[in-house]
């Protein structure tokens, strides 16, 4: 609700407390239901002088105050106002149920002096006190009915603002529509100049393609002569490279030859590697004895460190001479590629002559690349194994390391155990030896009461009863003293026991570990045996496939020098081409001095193109201020519809004058409250706090239009709005929200 609250029954309710129906005898009266507002002066008064006068006079004053401030709540935010208004209804709800029960306590006062008025009054009040419950229970029902009524106004009136905002959010798209557009105007633009340069450009090469197209084919048919030429020397050069090929599959047979010798040193590897392994089993048995045949094992491993960075130094030098035949590979071809782009706009049968050297240095290209990715793939493997090497001695030492914490654990359970004997003997002494202390001491205080009870007898009896009470109580703390000593001796053999059973537990643990362990150490042992094996019977493999890889490099080289000496000669060809070309270039520029006359004119057509475009983009921009006049429009007309539904919630709910009996129909009679505006602006204090807060507020135009409705332009675009709102005229028989709707 942006306008004003809803009137409940709650203020009512304050004044006049809902009652039961009563009889008409006063001495019933005493269970009636009696206001605790009321004193008995205003009881007095209502009997005699205004017992006939009408309830709707008395409210008129509470329900004010009530109005004013709910005029006054108006200017605060929509979401504020709906919660206060639950609170507000919730609270009133409270209190009168908390007066309906403090209304009950004060009865008996009220019912004694009803009791002492005549019978005639106590009908009277009874009546009436029966009339404003009806009318009460009425009201009640007639607030629930126009809160439901507001609650539904305000929803829609959410709606509406919804609507508003999803037309706001429509706006700024079609801004960024229209910003979009702009962009793509400019965008076209440029695209339009770089079409007319093309376009310049294709027309320079077709005139000079028609001027000197007779030049063009003599020298044409001179090149095609020459590439002829060259095609036949090339496919000699193809014949001497399938030779070339045949000499190579030689050589690769004899590197197979090579490989047999290979693997008899593998063989004997192997035998070395067996020698190896009955030495390791002979030294499984003592812990002495793996340390020794681990540091041969390192030492072999150091050789074979050796012999792989050997490798690698050898790999490393390959590779580099590979890269280095790599870089002269990628020159050739870019350079042929650029000779043969430069040619082909001249001649097109020229590309036949480059296609089998392309494809020929195409291959020596994926052989290399071959190559190197076997040669990345054996380093690969190297270090895998040289890892898988590394992780075994690294499990040796641990488990060695694992014997030695184990056997220092041994040890010191066994310090531990022997410290804790010691001890628990010295406590025990100690405790031993206090006993007795405390033992002597009380037969020397024992004497000493013997000396003073001989002393002190002659004197009193008293003392001689505390002297006995004494001599009772050191008797005690001796018995005691030699109960806890026997139960201390009892806990040393308990404790001697549990040691002696810890330590059997604790040697069985330690027997069952060792077990575990040398079970543990042959099992690793035997891998690492295992893995040295197919290290070294690999080590060997790759050694041959290098080998093999070296011979290859080399027939590559050789390859690659005689496409050398070919790359030379294409070079040479190329010079004279270029030779023929600076020709060309001087015949071009006489024909650039005619063209740029051409591209003068040209510029003129496209300036009066440019202009034509502007009017157009001056024409769409006066399109967007007649459609942003539009919306202004319909943003005014909304702004009406929004004020005449504000006008209307906030008009006051007018009292009712008159009530019926509860049985007949109530007849409700209001008194016409008109709301005159001031001299100054012509608007009432409440419209102006209103429009001075929504001055800052856009509305927007809705999906629905009504055609009574019509916009004030005049008053709209000052933020002010006249009070449309007119006196409400009360109807019998109809409903107050009803009446509230026709006020319009």
């Amino acid at each position: 609700m942006t306008g004003a609250k809803k009137r409940s029954g709650a203020a009512l309710v304050d004044v006049v407390q809902s009652k039961a129906p009563k009889s008409s005898t006063v001495a019933q009266e005493k269970n009636s239901q009696i206001p605790t507002l009321w004193k008995k002066d205003h009881v007095k008064t209502q009997m005699f002088g205004r017992s006939n006068e009408k309830p709707s006079k008395k409210r008129a004053p509470l329900v004010a105050p009530r109005v004013q401030q709910s005029k006054t709540e108006a200017q605060t935010s929509q979401a504020v106002e709906k919660t206060k208004e639950d609170q507000t209804f919730a609270a009133t709800v409270k209190m009168s149920k908390t007066s309906l029960k403090t209304s009950s306590k004060n009865d008996g006062e009220l019912s004694a002096d009803i009791q002492k008025l005549s019978p005639h009054t106590g009908i009277i009040i009874h009546s009436f006190i029966k009339q404003y419950n009806d009318s009460l229970k009425n009201l009640k029902k007639k607030d629930l009915v126009v809160s439901k009524k507001m609650r539904a106004i305000a929803m829609d009136s959410l709606k509406k603002k919804s609507e508003n905002i999803s037309l706001k959010e429509k706006l700024t798209n079609m801004e960024l529509e229209l910003d979009q557009l702009k962009t793509d105007l400019l965008e076209q633009q440029e695209k339009n100049a770089e079409n007319i340069q093309k376009y310049t450009e294709i027309n320079k090469k077709y005139t000079n393609c028609e001027q000197h197209y007779d030049k063009e084919l003599e020298i044409i048919k001179a090149c095609v002569e020459k590439k002829n030429s060259e095609l036949r020397d090339a496919q000699s050069r193809i014949s001497l490279q399938a030779q070339e090929l045949n000499n190579m599959q030689q050589t690769n047979r004899e590197l197979a030859g090579a490989c047999k010798g290979y693997k008899t040193d593998l063989e004997e590897a192997e035998k070395a590697k067996t020698m190896i392994i009955q030495e390791l089993t002979g030294l499984k048995e003592m812990h002495e004895d793996l340390q020794l045949q681990f540091e041969d094992v390192s030492a072999q491993k150091e050789n074979c460190e050796a012999n792989i960075l050997q490798l690698s130094s050898d790999l490393n030098a390959k590779m580099l001479a590979c890269a280095e035949l790599e870089v002269r590979i990628e020159q050739l071809p870019i350079e042929a590629n650029k000779a043969l782009s430069k040619l082909q706009s001249d001649l097109e049968a020229s590309e036949l002559q480059f296609v089998e050297q392309q494809r020929l240095t195409d291959q020596a290209t994926k052989e290399l690349e071959l190559v190197r990715n076997e040669v990345n793939t054996l380093k690969t493997l190297i270090a895998e194994k040289e890892r898988r090497h590394v992780s075994l001695s690294d499990e040796l030492t641990q488990m060695t390391e694992r014997l030695s914490e184990l056997a220092d654990i041994n040890e010191s359970y066994l310090n531990e155990l022997t410290e804790t004997k010691l001890k628990h003997t010295q406590e025990i002494k100690e405790q031993a030896d206090t006993y007795e202390i405390v033992v002597q001491e009380l037969k020397e205080s024992l004497n000493k009461a013997s000396i003073d009870f001989t002393q002190l007898k002659s004197n009193s009896e008293k003392l001689h009863k505390e002297t006995l009470l004494q001599v009772s109580q050191l008797q005690e703390k001796l018995t005691e003293m030699v109960s806890h000593r026997s139960n201390q001796e009892e806990l040393v053999k308990r404790l001697g026991n549990e040691l002696q059973e810890k330590t059997h537990s604790f040697e069985e643990e330690l027997k069952r570990q060792q077990e575990q362990l040398a079970n543990q150490m042959q099992m690793k042992a035997t891998e690492v045996e295992s893995e040295n094996k197919r290290n070294a019977f690999q080590i060997k493999k790759l050694k041959s496939e290098l080998e093999e890889r070296n011979k290859a490099f080399k027939a590559q080289q050789d390859k690659l020098e005689y496409l050398i000496s070919d790359h030379d000669k294409l070079k040479n060809a190329i010079i004279n081409l270029q030779a023929e070309k600076v020709e060309i270039e001087s015949e071009l520029s006489t024909a650039k001095v005619k063209f740029s006359e051409e591209l003068q004119s040209q510029k003129d057509s496209l300036m009066k193109k440019v202009s034509e475009l502007e009017l157009e983009i001056k024409r769409k921009e006066t399109e967007l201020t007649e459609l942003e006049r539009e919306k202004n429009n319909e943003m005014a007309v909304l702004q009406f519809k929004m004020n005449r539904i504000n006008c209307v919630i906030d008009q006051p709910v007018t009292t009712i004058k008159q009530l019926k009996d509860s049985k007949g129909p109530t007849k409700t009679e209001s008194i016409p409250t008109k709301v005159q505006p001031e001299n100054t602006d012509g608007f009432s204090g409440t419209a102006k706090k209103r429009n001075a807060r929504r001055q800052k507020i856009t509305t927007y135009s809705s999906d629905f239009d009504s055609g009574d409705d019509m916009p004030i332009l005049g008053n709209s675009l000052n933020g002010k709005r006249v009070k449309l709102c007119t006196p409400v005229k009360p109807q019998n028989n109809i409903d107050l929200f009803d009446m509230l709707k026709n006020s319009k």
